[in-house]
């Protein structure tokens, strides 16, 4: 997939996870709301996986759990996805709330039908990032391309109402950081549109975040605001 900065795709080969590292913390921290001079990214790529394909266990398991879940309906919804049964991801796991821009009547703006905003972020993925991510906007992280090709991807997998895998990768201030990724739609309630996105971050060198304690935990707010969705 090519992004919408016209990032070149990066050969498939090295998309396979055997190759892919953890980010480097100096670059992992670029990724993240800036402040001050806008942090240069050489390169920011993307390729789709196929889910068909060979995925990391971690993400294979969820993509099954979900598929479990969803039965015959296009997904299923958040409040089915039982942080309990996948307590093994949570640390690599982001909620992302799918919010719909309404004008007037009930019309909706084209420029703002979707946005996205992280509610529920993992231990893993906030030292991967060096920061919390909860409350920002895919559009919040620096450098400005990475932020843009998440967006693009959470809007495609809004819209097309299908899981989506990824690697991806940032090459900023010398640094590399390679990653590979999957995104998961739910659905509301009414199982008329996409309310959130699980998304789950697969990393090769995880020692270095358990060992600065970020252990997979069970997210207490999961179920937060489940009325209103």
């Amino acid at each position: 997939m090519t992004s919408i900065l016209n990032a070149r795709t990066i050969p498939i080969e090295i998309a396979k996870y055997q190759k892919v590292s953890c980010l480097a913390p100096e670059l992992s921290r670029t990724l993240r709301l800036g402040e001050g001079a806008e942090p240069m990214a050489n390169d920011v790529k993307a390729a789709a996986l196929d889910l068909r394909g060979e995925l990391p266990p971690r993400l294979r398991k969820l993509l099954d759990y979900w598929q479990l879940r969803r039965g015959a309906r296009r997904a299923p919804t958040k409040i089915e996805m039982d942080p309990a049964d996948f307590s093994w991801a949570l640390a690599f796991t982001l909620l992302v709330e799918v919010e719909r821009g309404e004008v007037g009547e009930g019309k909706i703006e084209e420029d703002r039908a979707e946005t996205f905003r992280y509610a529920i972020v993992g231990e893993g993925v906030r030292y991967v990032h060096g920061h919390s991510l909860k409350g920002l906007a895919p559009t919040d992280l620096r450098p400005r391309a990475f932020g843009e090709l998440i967006q693009q991807h959470y809007r495609a997998c809004s819209e097309s109402w299908q899981p989506l895998a990824h690697s991806l990768f940032v090459s900023s201030h010398s640094q590399l950081g390679r990653y590979l990724r999957l995104i998961l739609p739910l659905s509301d309630a009414s199982g008329e549109r996409i309310s959130h996105l699980l998304v789950v971050e697969n990393h090769e060198h995880e020692s270095r975040c358990r060992i600065a304690g970020c252990l997979p935990r069970v997210a207490a707010n999961w179920h937060d605001g489940d009325a209103a969705h």
